[in-house]
């Protein structure tokens, strides 16, 4: 190996870039040191993975979100299903009651007004059950808005999830590939330089 001195190489050949041996050693540094860069990229793409995975509890949140408007949603149609089966065997059996009393024919004033207000009682619990009925399809279809909106932010982060983890594999497929091809060129340009040498 050339001594360092006084700044320069002692015995340098004056040719400089005509020197076969100097051009492999000069692009064999150029090539570890492109290794050594490409190998940085990968860390830094590495690290920019690492804030994709920072969503994670952001999707974990907007699941837990869905999943509690969907219990809600099931929840509210339940009730519904529930008031509306209470509704029609309120509507059966006064239509019952008034038949029975048609058939009947005689009748004093007193059952009369019993019967009036028993099917006054069971058409106001008619009502309340329809307003109900009513208030509970309102909250259904509130429900079913918030519970799109809420499927579409977790969709919309898990793809971006998606889109990060598959720009990351790619990257590392692409600087893996580089990397390799860099040491087979260096390997190279080394065998060829030892042929040279000796």
């Amino acid at each position: 190996m050339e001594d360092w001195k006084g700044g320069r190489l002692e015995g340098r050949k004056e040719e400089g870039w005509k020197d076969e041996n100097h051009v492999l050693r000069i692009t064999h540094y150029a090539l570890r040191f492109t290794f050594h860069v490409s190998r940085i990229t990968h860390y830094a793409l590495h690290s920019m993975y690492k804030n994709w995975s920072r969503l994670q509890p952001v999707l974990k949140f907007r699941k837990s979100v869905e999943d509690g408007l969907t219990l809600k949603l099931a929840d509210i149609k339940r009730k519904f299903r529930s008031r509306e089966e209470e509704l029609i065997d309120l509507q059966n059996r006064a239509l019952s009651l008034k038949g029975e009393f048609l058939k009947d024919g005689e009748a004093d004033a007193a059952s009369i007004a019993v019967h009036g207000q028993y099917l006054g009682a069971l058409s106001y619990e008619v009502s309340r059950i329809e307003a109900k009925l009513s208030e509970l399809e309102v909250e259904m279809g509130e429900t079913h808005g918030k519970l799109i909106q809420a499927s579409k932010a977790r969709k919309m982060i898990k793809k971006i999830i998606d889109k990060g983890q598959a720009a990351q594999k790619e990257s590392e497929r692409t600087s893996e590939t580089k990397v390799l091809d860099e040491v087979g060129i260096a390997r190279y340009l080394i065998r060829r330089t030892d042929e040279k040498d000796a």
